[in-house]
């Protein structure tokens, strides 16, 4: 059963817009608000499309929207020279894949260290 109300709360957070902006401030100019929204919109994109799926989706349909989402991510971070997802970017966009894939209900017991992303991201 996916969990409607947990995804809905995620992108109600702000995503990353919100959380990163400060890195902008501290001369990480790669974290304007322009790049801030193609990554919200990656996430957003991700959600709407998982609860459009609904409950009756099975694991392999569902998995292949992480794996979108990583390869636009990856694409994102290409354009801009690499430079925006770091360590903790990674760790944080890490954190909201897991978090995500759990209140769709994906085992993540079959991925590495259950890191959904890990097999398509390059960053």
């Amino acid at each position: 059963m996916i969990d409607i109300r947990t995804l809905n709360n995620i992108k109600e957070r702000g995503l990353f817009k919100k959380k990163w902006s400060n890195l902008f401030a501290l001369g990480l100019y790669q974290y304007t608000e322009k790049n801030l929204l193609k990554v919200d919109a990656i996430f957003i994109k991700l959600i709407d499309e998982l609860i459009e799926m609904g409950s009756k989706a099975n694991e392999d349909k569902m998995v292949e929207k992480f794996k979108t989402a990583v390869i636009e991510l990856n694409i994102l971070n290409a354009e801009i020279d690499e430079t925006l997802i770091e360590t903790g970017e990674r760790d944080d966009l890490c954190l909201l894949f897991i978090s995500i894939a759990k209140a769709v209900q994906i085992d993540l017991s079959s991925y590495n260290n259950q890191d959904i992303t890990f097999q398509w991201r390059e960053w």
